[in-house]
């Protein structure tokens, strides 16, 4: 075998590179090139890599693509999902039909970069086994703990101060940024409680296992017996008592975190503890949160699932804030934590790009639009919002033929819309809660009040109404555009 540094670097174009039939990704041997780009899109999520590399305008520097040379060609070894994607955003001709309105469109600019790309050739595939192993199966390089993780986009966050701005520049769903700085704000709380030495030596450890600590405050289940404890950026609601607050979160993070002095592991897992479920757990030692959130409930007169948000009181997180900073990397400059602006309407709504024309452009304009002057425009943006994406959907699913058959010689609308997708017998969804979700919203009062906007004679629509809707709507818009495509 060779030295590495001896095997050739060629240039090349995508589009003579051939798919590996014995890629470990999928099963594609027997399968012809068009066929196994099929299976990548399938299984392999090469619509967010093509996505990825439009938003970069190209290949990551460090990306290295190695191919072997045989006697119909390059044939691609490592980089199977990347030369597929570049195949499809140089020539969407060899793009499935049922791929074509999710499938991001490269401009000529992005054609130019993606025509001439440089491979490793290796004089054989035994040759590029070892590397090939140790970057998938057996890699020595250490990845970032989850900790690691949630604090990139933290930091992110404090300097870029959007959540949609941090999603376009990495390539990355705003869902999921937004996951990591809530995880990472309800760390800094756990860390901010009072701790001995020894205690917080642990939870400061990169590799402390935080998913079992936030599960808890996640889950539906225990939501259901404690409310939602933390806001969307991961800070204690203000309708809580903060000492009650304090005081469950450091027994779950000390049961979840620190490991018992026998068995060397946390007494609490997601699954529960010493024969315990996770809400048999709640209920018999965390019962003075679950009396405080009935007393919230009774105190508002309303059901825990319609206790809406509020913004965090600074002095809250500010301590949280302060161990940040205090934290590793010591010498650099931390920039000071923004100011909360509290999100009514969809001012830090997002797309991912290549989610269409339409779409896209409408959700630039909902951001920008000033519900409070301007609530019948509003209230139009988010009708058209929703029915963009529903319509979408079923073209995404191949239900066209489908939806047109339900319908018959009905016109088609939001209304028909939405009960095509909320019949479960149409398998629209991966996750039939989205149907039920549909359903509600269209036997609700919200929908006759989307329906005024465009069809009462009189028109008129309030910003209360607005912010009444969107409680129902954008979970639904998200969810389909995030989990669904």
């Amino acid at each position: 075998m060779s030295a590495y540094s001896e095997w050739p670097v060629e240039p090349v174009s995508p589009l003579i590179v051939l798919l590996d039939d014995e890629n470990p990704r999928i099963n594609a041997q027997g399968k012809d090139q068009s066929e196994i780009r099929e299976l990548l899109l399938q299984a392999e999520q090469v619509t967010d890599l093509a996505r990825s590399i439009a938003s970069a305008g190209g290949l990551f520097p460090h990306d290295i693509i190695i191919v072997v040379e045989e006697a119909a060609g390059y044939r691609v070894l490592e980089g199977n999902r990347r030369i597929a994607s570049l195949q499809l955003l140089l020539n969407r001709k060899l793009l499935p039909t049922k791929y074509e309105k999710s499938f991001p469109v490269a401009d000529n600019e992005l054609k130019k970069e993606l025509s001439d790309i440089r491979v490793v050739v290796s004089p054989d595939r035994a040759s590029a086994d070892i590397i090939i192993a140790q970057i998938h199966a057996f890699s020595a390089r250490k990845k970032w703990s989850a900790i690691a993780n949630y604090r990139y986009a933290y930091r992110k966050m404090q300097k870029a101060g959007s959540i949609s701005a941090i999603a376009d520049t990495l390539g990355v769903k705003a869902p999921e940024i937004r996951k990591y700085i809530r995880r990472y704000n309800m760390y800094l709380f756990v860390l901010s409680l009072s701790w001995n030495a020894d205690e917080l030596e642990i939870l400061e450890n990169e590799d402390v296992p935080i998913t079992g600590f936030v599960y808890p405050f996640e889950s539906k289940t225990i939501k259901d017996l404690v409310g939602d404890v933390f806001d969307s950026n991961g800070n204690v609601l203000d309708a809580y008592d903060l000492e009650v607050v304090k005081a469950s979160v450091k027994k779950v993070a000390r049961d979840s975190l620190l490991p018992l002095t026998g068995s060397g592991k946390p007494r609490l897992t997601t699954r529960g503890s010493a024969g315990k479920s996770i809400v048999e757990y709640f209920k018999s030692e965390h019962s003075d949160l679950i009396s405080h959130w009935a007393d919230i409930c009774k105190k508002n007169t309303i059901s825990s699932a319609n206790i809406t948000t509020s913004s965090s009181k600074s002095n809250k997180s500010q301590d949280a804030g302060k161990l940040e900073s205090k934290k590793s990397d010591k010498s650099a400059s931390v920039p000071p934590k923004k100011a909360h602006k509290p999100k009514d309407f969809f001012e830090d709504f997002s797309v991912p790009m290549g989610s269409g024309q339409r779409l896209e452009a409408l959700a630039s304009e909902i951001v920008r639009i000033d519900y409070k002057k301007f609530p019948i425009a509003a209230g139009m943006l988010l009708r058209a919002l929703l029915e963009e994406t529903l319509n979408q959907h079923i073209s995404r699913k191949s239900l066209d033929s489908a939806y047109k058959s339900a319908i018959g010689k009905g016109k088609p609308g939001l209304k028909s819309t939405v009960l095509f997708l909320a019949d479960t017998k149409n398998s629209a969804f991966k996750d039939t809660k989205i149907a039920l979700q549909l359903a509600k919203f269209q036997n609700s009062g919200v929908k006759d009040d989307l329906d005024n906007i465009v069809h009462s004679k009189w028109g008129v629509v309030t910003r209360e109404v607005l912010l009444t809707v969107r409680p129902y709507v954008r979970p639904i818009i998200e969810t389909i555009i995030y989990e669904e495509w």
